[in-house]
């Protein structure tokens, strides 16, 4: 953003261990009752609300980290992972809808009437298959576009695999 002059934030808002929603701890690859570390962030540009994000951590990998502490994350969660814990990251799948937003994220959002959201979910797993990390994200739909590159190169035994690199811009 600051390339464009724009002015780009994100601020931590809270952190905290919880016990895993269904559908977070099947997400994480976790029994319901396990416990997770929820991390809330709050991304804005030029001071307006563009973005919040609840990453989930399974506690039993991250609890006594950084990660589980309500201060940032000097390059940030992926970059622990990979550098500080050792785990490669290796797919990340996501999942994007669109829809109208709940009372609570019109407010936090500060969302004008008839505004949709992309609600999006992001998992990442690491090279042996283990889910590291969970992202639930809610972004403001007049705000921001969503811009995915495909590199496709066949490999030497004819086999075509894809990568897929999201860049989200403003």
């Amino acid at each position: 953003m600051t390339a464009r002059g724009l002015e780009a934030r994100q601020e931590l808002l809270r952190v905290d261990t919880i016990t895993a929603a269904p559908e977070i701890a099947a997400q994480l690859g976790l029994d319901e009752d396990a416990e997770v570390i929820v991390r809330r962030l709050m991304f804005t540009v030029e001071g307006e609300p563009v973005q919040r994000t609840d990453g989930y951590y399974p506690s039993s990998m991250f609890a006594a980290t950084p990660v589980s502490e309500a201060l940032r994350v000097r390059g940030g969660v992926a970059a622990y992972i990979e550098d500080q814990m050792g785990r490669r990251i290796s797919q990340f799948v996501e999942r994007l809808s669109m829809r109208m937003p709940v009372p609570e994220e019109i407010a936090m959002l500060k969302l004008g009437p008839g505004v949709p959201v992309v609600h999006v979910q992001r998992l990442a797993r690491d090279t042996e298959g283990v889910p590291v990390e969970f992202l639930d994200s809610v972004v403001v739909g007049d705000r921001y576009i969503f811009e995915y590159v495909i590199d496709v190169d066949a490999s030497e035994d004819g086999a075509v695999p894809t990568e897929l690199r999201p860049r989200n811009t403003i």
